[in-house]
C-alpha cells in the first residue's frame, strides 16, 4: 500500500534513532573489549620482566613457572583479541541518515507487495512469494522487521520473523514451513553476515532482498527438512522421515512404520511392527497379539499352533517320570516250611536283621 509522507517519515526518524542508540552501545562494547585486551598485555608484559629476572639468576624452576603463565596469557589473549574483532562487526560503520533511511522505505515499497507498518508492534512488513522449490510448492511468506530490536549486534535473528501465510508444512514437522525455516526462525546460513551488516545501517531495502534471496534458495546441504521428504511423515518406530512408497500400517496398532521397522507374524502373515510382535516362548517365532495365546496350565505366552500341538514346557514336565526304585523286584517272603505264607512255624517265627532271614534259636540267643 501507499505511505503518506508524514508517516514514512516518522518511520524512518524512528529508525534513524534506534540505530544511533545501538551504534552508541556498540562502541561502548568495542571500548571494553580493548580495554580487556590492553590490561592482558600489560599483565604478558609483566611476566616478561619476571622471567629475564629468572634468566639472570638461573632460576630455572622459577623460570619454568613463569613460562607456564606465559603461555595460558597468550591464550586469554587470543580469545580477547577475538572479541574485539566480533564487537567490531557493524560498530564502527557510518549508518544511513533518516533522509536516506526514508529513500530506502521508498524502494521497499515499489520493489515489494504488501508493504505496510504496524504500529502496535512497530513492525514493518513485506510479502514475498508465492515460493516454489524444485516441485514442492510452499506459498506466500511475510518477513516482518521488528524495529525496537533491529540494529542490536549479533542479534540479527531477534530483529525479524519470517510467517508462512498460506503454510504447507513438512509432513514429518508442521513448525518447518520453509527447508530454511522453522518456528518463524530462518537459518541464515552464509546470508547472516549481509543480513546483520544491513540492519546495523539502516539499509531496510537490502535486508529485504537478501532474506527474500534465501526463502527462493533451496541449499540441500543444510535445510531443516530436505526436499525430497518434505510429503514424508515419521515412522512410528524409528522416528525417521519416510515416503508413501516406504511405508506401511501396522495391523495390530494402526501406526505407520517404515520398511525397516516393519515385520510380519510367522502365524497368520500380517504386516506387524516391531513393537506389536512378541516371540513364542515354546517355537521362539514372532506372533503377533492376535495370534498370541496363554498355556492354561503355565500362562506362558504362546503361539496358537505351539498350544494346538502341546509344545508348552511345563507339558514335558508334567509327564510321569520312571520310578528308579520300581526297576528293582520287590523282597518276597520266603515260606518256612511248616509255616504258612507268613512265614510262621510251630517253633517259633523267622526273624529278619538288615533284611536277612535270622532263624528263631540266634534271634533268642541273641
Amino acid at each position: 500500500m501507499d505511505t503518506d509522507h508524514r508517516e514514512m517519515t516518522r518511520i524512518a526518524e524512528m529508525i534513524h534513532r534506534q540505530l544511533r542508540t545501538h551504534a552508541a552501545a556498540r562502541l561502548g562494547q568495542v571500548v571494553a573489549a580493548v580495554q580487556n585486551l590492553l590490561g592482558n598485555l600489560a599483565q604478558l608484559g609483566h611476566l616478561s620482566r619476571l622471567l629475564t629476572i629468572c634468566a639472570d639468576r638461573e632460576w630455572n624452576t622459577a623460570a619454568g613457572n613463569v613460562c607456564d603463565r606465559i603461555r595460558q596469557k597468550l591464550s586469554e589473549l587470543s580469545y580477547y583479541s577475538s572479541h574485539v574483532e566480533q564487537t567490531l562487526q557493524g560498530g564502527g560503520r557510518r549508518g544511513f541518515s533518516a533522509r536516506d533511511i526514508m529513500a530506502d522505505l521508498r524502494q521497499v515499497e515499489e520493489e515489494f507487495d504488501g508493504f505496510r507498518y504496524d504500529r502496535g508492534q512497530k513492525a514493518l512488513s513485506v510479502i514475498v512469494g508465492p515460493v516454489q522449490l524444485e516441485d514442492v510448492y510452499l506459498g506466500e511468506f511475510e518477513i516482518r522487521l521488528l524495529l525496537a530490536s533491529m540494529g542490536q549486534a549479533g542479534r540479527s535473528s531477534a530483529s525479524y520473523r519470517v510467517v508462512a501465510m498460506d503454510p504447507n508444512p513438512a509432513g514429518c514437522n508442521e513448525a518447518v514451513s520453509h527447508p530454511h525455516l522453522s518456528d518463524e526462525r530462518l537459518c541464515e546460513g552464509e546470508a547472516s553476515a549481509p543480513i546483520r551488516a544491513a540492519l546495523a545501517e539502516g539499509r531496510i531495502c537490502d535486508f529485504f532482498q537478501v532474506v527474500n534471496a534465501v526463502l527462493t534458495t533451496y541449499n540441500a546441504a543444510s535445510p531443516y527438512v530436505s526436499l525430497r521428504d518434505w510429503n514424508g511423515r515419521p515412522c512410528h518406530d524409528c522416528g525417521e522421515t519416510m515416503s508413501e512408497s516406504n511405508s506401511s500400517t501396522c495391523t495390530s496398532c494402526d501406526n505407520d512404520v517404515c520398511d525397516g521397522c516393519i515385520s510380519f507374524c510367522r502365524n497368520c502373515d500380517e504386516s506387524t511392527c516391531q513393537e506389536c510382535l512378541e516371540c513364542c516362548s515354546a517355537c521362539g517365532e514372532k506372533m503377533c497379539p492376535s495370534c498370541k495365546v496363554e498355556c492354561p496350565e503355565c500362562g506362558e505366552k504362546l503361539c496358537r499352533n505351539c498350544l494346538e500341538e502341546s509344545k508348552c514346557s511345563c507339558l514335558d514336565e508334567s509327564q510321569p517320570q520312571p520310578d528308579e526304585e520300581n526297576d528293582h523286584d520287590p523282597v518276597q517272603s520266603t515260606p518256612t516250611p511248616g509255616g504258612g505264607a507268613d512265614g510262621e512255624a510251630a517253633g517259633g517265627q523267622t526273624a529278619r536283621t538288615g533284611g536277612q532271614e535270622v532263624p528263631p534259636a540266634r534271634v533268642e540267643a541273641a
